[in-house]
């Protein structure tokens, strides 16, 4: 005395919930509760979803600080490395994990006073990538460093010389 289903069961699908006559008291009958299993290629995807995710984050370490020495000449217009000298730009000394819009003797923009962030190499990749897509409304007319290894090499120079 089995039950037959009319349709196919998948391998991994949920089994379909039968409509039992039901008259008179008594429990219907329980069928067995069939588990789905990960895929096997699931976990390949979260590695290579992991691995990314690292290399992105250490892409900043793997910067060539001599290359982006010469990057920063661009820079050099506009912000300073040395402490309490401050240009069009205020000056980049100690600018990791500084609150941005905090150095009391520059002007800031309202929006990057208000904004939050903590210059770290990451805020710094996105904001000399396009200042103004990453913080709307500030102050640095800059047109941006498109190139992700020249933006890397920069960081990297920053992250030496800024300490």
């Amino acid at each position: 005395m089995g039950l037959k289903l009319k349709t196919p069961v998948l391998p991994n699908a949920p089994l379909p919930s039968p409509a039992f006559p039901h008259k008179g008291g008594g429990s219907r009958p329980s069928l067995p509760v069939q588990r789905r299993t990960p895929a096997p290629y699931l976990s390949r995807e979260i590695v290579f979803a992991l691995a990314l995710v690292t290399a992105s984050a250490t892409a900043h370490a793997d910067g060539d600080a001599a290359r982006g020495e010469k990057l920063y000449v661009e820079c050099i217009a506009c912000h300073s490395l040395e402490p309490g000298v401050q240009g069009v730009g205020p000056s980049l000394h100690g600018v990791f994990n500084r609150k941005a819009g905090e150095l009391a003797d520059y002007r800031y923009s309202p929006a990057l006073k208000r904004s939050g962030i903590i210059w770290t190499a990451e805020t710094l990749d996105a904001f000399v990538a396009d200042s103004l897509a990453f913080l709307p409304a500030n102050r640095m007319p800059y047109a941006g460093l498109p190139d992700a290894r020249d933006r890397a090499d920069l960081i990297a120079y920053l992250a030496k010389a800024t300490k």
